[in-house]
């Protein structure tokens, strides 16, 4: 199995530091062998995280060593 995946950059994504994006979409392709036959399959999906980023802020603590 092999997944590739990748960001979507519009002109709706939030800016960090006023110069970095934040994606809200993704794609994802997933491709496979199949064992029965050996053929190759694939699929496609577009996944959003719109709704767990819409008023994010981002709020560092104190840096700890590990």
């Amino acid at each position: 199995m092999n997944v590739f995946t990748g960001p979507i950059f519009n002109q709706n994504n939030l800016v960090y530091r006023g110069k970095y994006f934040i994606p809200s979409e993704f794609w994802k392709v997933v491709t496979i062998i199949k064992n029965v036959d050996h053929s190759i399959s694939s699929t496609a999906y577009l996944q959003t995280q719109r709704q767990l980023i819409e008023g994010l802020k981002f709020a560092f603590g104190e840096y700890k060593t590990y």
